[in-house]
């Protein structure tokens, strides 16, 4: 773990020296922003946005004076909150009930970006740049806390549990950015940016009720024991963050 430290260290050192060279520039980040949840099955719907946070470490790589391609590794929590049609017994009974329920979803992921970076010349003291590509998310924790609601309309905590056998390996988004950047002294600059997310690939893997024309499942999935045997879930992160990075 020492000789990683010092390794680390010794790159920082010649990552720092050679960024008025412009080949590498590296940053930290710190990113507060807001995401939800945007479900394509039918009867489900979106309830609303959560905070979501991102932090970590980022490289411009320079090919040109203004151009760069841009990455990083960060560690980003995001959720949001669904509500669908669903079943689940009543008071002590096995039978299952028709429920609608609400579920926040909560994601821990491991974000890699890749993108290109277009920035102005200075005007003034300060130059504006746009961003375009692509972030690669690899869950590593995630989670859902469920209320359900009967048709007459008791509702049940159903608690916390984990939903990482649904959850593919990874996401895709597409990811849009712009900002100023800033400078503070000699090569250090602070930039500042709004980014948004917008997924491309389902954040599931599972399967949704088969259900009717009112939103309700279907008796078939009741008989089949609860077990879901309808269309594949599909879920998409939507995210809108304010990032904050020192560069070196």
């Amino acid at each position: 773990m020492q000789k990683w430290g010092l390794f680390l260290l010794a790159l920082f050192i010649m990552l720092k020296t050679n960024a008025q060279d412009r080949p590498l520039v590296i940053g930290v980040s710190i990113n507060p922003g807001i995401s939800w949840m945007q479900p394509e099955n039918s009867h489900f719907n979106s309830e609303g946005a959560v905070f979501s946070f991102s932090y970590g470490v980022n490289l411009d790589f320079y090919f040109n004076k203004n151009y760069a391609l841009a990455t990083g590794l960060q560690v980003l929590s995001w959720g949001g909150n669904v509500s669908y049609p669903d079943l689940y017994p009543q008071d002590t009974t096995t039978e299952l009930s028709q429920v609608r329920s609400l579920s926040e979803y909560k994601y821990s992921a491991i974000q890699v970006p890749l993108y290109l970076k277009l920035k102005t010349n200075p005007i003034g003291y300060n130059s504006y740049f746009a961003e375009f590509g692509l972030s690669f998310l690899f869950p590593y924790k995630t989670s859902i806390n469920t209320t359900s609601t009967y048709e007459d309309g008791s509702t049940v905590e159903r608690g916390t549990e984990s939903i990482k056998d649904n959850t593919p390996f990874a996401s895709v988004n597409l990811l849009l950015g712009a900002g100023i950047e800033l400078p503070i002294s000699g090569n250090t600059k602070a930039q500042i940016s709004f980014q948004f997310l917008n997924g491309i690939s389902s954040l599931s893997t599972g399967k949704a009720y088969k259900t009717d024309g009112n939103g309700n499942v279907t008796n078939e999935e009741i008989e089949n024991g609860g077990e879901p045997t309808g269309q594949d879930l599909v879920y998409y992160l939507k995210g809108l963050y304010l990032n904050f990075r020192i560069i070196f």
